[in-house]
């Protein structure tokens, strides 16, 4: 998008600046043409209107000018278009279809597309062939006949080098942005080869992390809880890590297995190494404690700091089945405590 908008703005900027071109050009030529070809009248040849009109389309330049340094640009290109359209019309309908009003024509139709845009170019095209033949009609029939006259060479000589150094200094700016555009074009090419280059190189990375974590997960499981047998009727399992559904099943099932392969009466469950302790938890948690009561051994929780607890708490889960401690050696204690109640009464 800020792309999108910088070309905009460069578009916007190079059309402004042809317009200015054009306007000092068209008076600078206007004011040239309007002298030359007073003097031409007022040494007995010549139309009036050629001063006039040259003179008015000074004027009209510095109207083109002062709207385009306003910023409004489509104003003053219709301006400028009606302006190569109209001279090139007046020369052919007071000296038919000469070379001047023909090499006039194609100013409008160039200035046009580049200035308006969208079809406008065409359009132009289209009206000035109309023109070009209902004034050449004009001239052919004589309808204007009181008017017609040829204009001096040097007047002629004038227009044409006008026209020309415009064309030359516009086609000159074209060239100019041109290149310009071409070379942003491949700064452009380069920061997208370069952004893809970072891009794949980002990806590569974030494969190489996932893969990292897909082998430590798998390394996890492979490890597994491990029973830890720490005396008679006694074990202990550490829970480590992340616990997702996969692992809540197989911790569950290898505590059970656990209690009945070492006949064990205390299985302490220690989550000291758990980095979340949420609901999901505290329900594994919680039927961990029904199995071992079902197998008759004791529950006991290690590892229960304050804000454990009170996370467990909040779960809304009751926990009466399970004895909680605060380390995995309080855990023991409790646990070589209760066997020894257990053999004095036996």
């Amino acid at each position: 998008m800020a792309e999108r908008a910088r070309t905009s703005t460069r578009e916007d900027h190079a059309k402004q600046q042809l317009l200015r071109i054009m306007a000092l050009f068209i008076i600078g030529g206007g004011g040239l043409f309007t002298v030359v070809t007073l003097v031409f009248w007022v040494a007995g040849s010549g139309s009036l209107l050629d001063p006039l009109g040259a003179g008015g389309l000074a004027v009209l330049g510095v109207v083109v000018l002062l709207l385009n340094r306003w910023g409004q640009r489509r104003l003053a290109s219709g301006i400028l278009v009606g302006l190569l359209m109209a001279v090139p019309t007046y020369y052919i309908l007071l000296e038919g279809p000469r070379n001047t009003g023909l090499l006039l024509m194609v100013g409008a139709v160039v200035y046009s597309d580049f200035l308006l845009g969208g079809r406008t170019g065409l359009a132009v095209a289209v009206v000035e062939v109309l023109l070009y033949v209902a004034a050449g009609l004009v001239y052919e029939q004589g309808w204007l006949q009181g008017l017609v006259y040829t204009s001096p060479l040097v007047a002629d000589v004038v227009t044409v080098t006008i026209v020309c150094f415009a064309l030359a200094l516009s086609a000159g700016f074209f060239t100019r942005e041109m290149k310009r555009a071409l070379r942003n074009a491949r700064q452009q090419e380069q920061s997208l080869r370069a952004a893809e280059v970072e891009k794949d190189r980002l990806l590569a990375e974030v494969r190489d992390r996932e893969e990292g974590q897909r082998r430590l997960l798998d390394r996890v499981h492979e490890l597994g809880s491990p029973i830890i047998p720490l005396g008679h009727g006694v074990i202990a399992m550490p829970i480590i890590g992340m616990v997702d559904a996969r692992r809540a099943v197989e911790i569950t099932g290898e505590l059970l297995r656990g209690v009945e392969e070492h006949r064990a009466r205390v299985a302490i469950v220690d989550i000291t190494g758990v980095p979340v302790v949420d609901a999901a938890f505290g329900m594994l948690l919680l039927q961990m404690a029904q199995g071992l009561h079902l197998l008759g051994a004791e529950p006991v929780l290690t590892g229960v700091g304050p804000a454990i607890a009170e996370t467990l708490v909040d779960t809304g889960l009751e926990f009466s089945l399970v004895t909680p401690q605060a380390t995995l050696q309080e855990g023991l204690d409790y646990a070589l405590q209760q066997q020894r109640m257990e053999e004095a009464n036996a």
